[in-house]
Protein backbone atom coordinates (compact mmCIF):
# COMPACT_ATOMS: atom_id res chain seq x y z
CA UNK A 1 0.00 0.00 0.00
CA UNK A 2 1.23 3.48 -0.81
CA UNK A 3 2.47 5.38 2.25
CA UNK A 4 1.26 8.75 0.93
CA UNK A 5 -2.28 7.45 0.45
CA UNK A 6 -2.27 6.03 3.97
CA UNK A 7 -1.10 9.30 5.52
CA UNK A 8 -3.62 11.27 3.46
CA UNK A 9 -6.44 8.94 4.54
CA UNK A 10 -5.47 9.24 8.21
CA UNK A 11 -5.32 13.04 8.06
CA UNK A 12 -8.58 13.41 6.15
CA UNK A 13 -10.32 10.96 8.47
CA UNK A 14 -9.22 12.84 11.58
CA UNK A 15 -10.29 16.20 10.14
CA UNK A 16 -13.66 14.83 9.02
CA UNK A 17 -14.21 13.23 12.44
CA UNK A 18 -13.41 16.49 14.21
CA UNK A 19 -15.79 18.43 11.99
CA UNK A 20 -18.56 15.89 12.50
CA UNK A 21 -18.22 16.02 16.28
CA UNK A 22 -18.08 19.82 16.29
CA UNK A 23 -21.11 20.07 14.00
CA UNK A 24 -23.21 17.76 16.16
CA UNK A 25 -22.42 19.53 19.43
CA UNK A 26 -25.45 21.46 20.68
CA UNK A 27 -24.63 25.01 21.61
CA UNK A 28 -26.17 28.15 22.94
CA UNK A 29 -26.22 29.69 19.47
CA UNK A 30 -28.36 26.89 18.07
CA UNK A 31 -30.74 26.97 21.02
CA UNK A 32 -31.12 30.76 20.81
CA UNK A 33 -31.85 30.50 17.09
CA UNK A 34 -34.44 27.77 17.68
CA UNK A 35 -36.19 29.85 20.35
CA UNK A 36 -36.27 32.86 18.00
CA UNK A 37 -37.76 30.76 15.22
CA UNK A 38 -40.42 29.34 17.53
CA UNK A 39 -41.26 32.78 18.88
CA UNK A 40 -41.92 34.22 15.43
CA UNK A 41 -44.04 31.27 14.25
CA UNK A 42 -47.59 32.19 13.31
CA UNK A 43 -50.12 29.44 13.83
CA UNK A 44 -52.74 30.73 11.44
CA UNK A 45 -55.99 28.78 11.53
CA UNK A 46 -55.36 27.03 14.84
CA UNK A 47 -58.06 26.69 17.47
CA UNK A 48 -57.34 27.94 21.01
CA UNK A 49 -57.08 24.32 22.20
CA UNK A 50 -54.49 23.57 19.53
CA UNK A 51 -52.50 26.68 20.46
CA UNK A 52 -52.47 25.60 24.12
CA UNK A 53 -51.28 22.13 23.12
CA UNK A 54 -48.53 23.60 20.92
CA UNK A 55 -47.35 25.85 23.77
CA UNK A 56 -47.32 22.87 26.14
CA UNK A 57 -45.30 20.76 23.68
CA UNK A 58 -42.81 23.57 23.02
CA UNK A 59 -42.23 24.00 26.77
CA UNK A 60 -41.22 20.33 27.23
CA UNK A 61 -37.57 19.36 27.58
CA UNK A 62 -36.16 16.07 26.29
Amino acid sequence: MDRRKSIKSILLGSVAGGLAIHGCKPGEENEALAQEILKDTNYFGRTPEELEEIEKLNAEQF
